[in-house]
């Protein structure tokens, strides 16, 4: 598991996901995101055996609002291990978001073009 920039400077995270079976995902760290992680649908055949436990609203970055299933789950990084609410929608990028940050320290040096997350 790592934390690094891509090739456009955009934060990034490879993530284990702990629901039927484990399994990783690369993720854009995304400050502007409240939820804790966002994956494509594509991951949804991870969650047969996942309950969604409630739904939430999201206001878009256009305004519009959307209702999501929530699913809890465990995620893991560099011996970090948290609890939080993973969705799902049709985008191609997972997103790891505020949920998931809370109480870690990170560090974006665009200067040194470099990120750590601890």
């Amino acid at each position: 598991m790592r934390v690094y920039l891509s090739e456009n400077y955009s934060p990034r995270a490879n993530i284990q996901v702990l629901a039927d079976s484990a399994f990783e995902v690369d993720c854009l760290i995304d400050t502007g995101f409240s939820g804790g992680l966002l994956l494509p649908i594509t991951y949804k055949k991870h969650f047969k055996k996942v309950k969604t436990s409630l739904k939430q609203e999201y206001i878009l970055g256009n305004g519009r609002k959307v209702e999501y299933s929530l699913y809890l789950v465990e995620v893991k990084f560099n011996g970090i291990s948290k609890q939080v609410f993973a969705l799902f929608n049709r985008n191609s990028d997972a997103i790891l978001g505020i949920e998931f940050l809370k109480g870690l320290d990170m560090d974006l040096n665009l200067k040194e073009n470099t990120i750590s997350l601890t």
